[in-house]
């Protein structure tokens, strides 16, 4: 299985939200702020509760920028709607585009990046430059938070095997894969036979 890099970046300005996020093999929860009690502690620090154990202020804005390729879009947008329903007084601010690196290497160097991002396409960010500069954040509390579509379950938990694990780095998540591509060879059986090969198994 091949999986394609997404990245989260980590933003100075505010805290990183997490939007939650349905793909065909992965459902994932809420937001991701920074952590501390169920008070607020500053203007980007909510009240934590069941229905938002990451502390998410009602009203923060979402800049979501996502590489719209072969799977285009609509995955992010129909997540983005579940955020605003969720947070009905937040703005998100989506964009869809071919060049994530062009456009957003300025930003990430200026500290200013968006609070999502798909890093795909052939024109990305390069993903070991951004973990090295330590510009994404560790998607521990997101993996940790109860699921959207079952409270009793983390998000961790949904996620296929080796998800995490490619997303780590230093011990921190900071990317999350949502989709896999399977690559496959045909061969001739009867080929194979004839001159007495075996077949391959690793």
């Amino acid at each position: 299985m091949n999986p394609t890099p997404r990245l989260r970046p980590y933003p100075t300005r505010r805290t990183l939200l997490a939007i939650g996020a349905a793909a065909p093999a992965v459902t994932l929860a809420a937001c991701v702020t920074s952590g501390g009690d169920s008070k607020p502690t500053s203007n980007n620090q909510g009240a934590k509760s069941a229905q938002n154990p990451l502390g998410v202020p009602a009203d923060a804005a979402l800049e979501v920028v996502i590489f719209k390729g072969g799977y285009g879009d609509e995955y992010a947008k129909n997540a983005e709607t579940l955020y605003e329903q969720r947070y009905p007084s937040a703005k998100v601010d989506h964009k869809g585009i071919q060049k994530v690196g062009e456009a957003l290497q300025p930003r990430f160097v200026a500290d200013t990046p968006p609070d999502v991002v798909d890093n795909t396409g052939a024109g990305r960010l390069d993903l070991t430059t951004l973990v090295a500069a330590k510009k994404l954040t560790d998607l521990g509390d997101l993996l940790d938070a109860p699921s959207l579509d079952d409270p009793n379950t983390k998000v961790r938990d949904t996620l296929l095997s080796g998800v995490v694990e490619d997303g780590t780095f230093d011990g921190a998540v900071l990317t999350l894969n949502f989709t896999y591509a399977v690559w496959g060879l045909w061969y001739s059986n009867p080929f194979f036979v004839q001159h007495g090969w075996k077949i391959p198994t690793t």
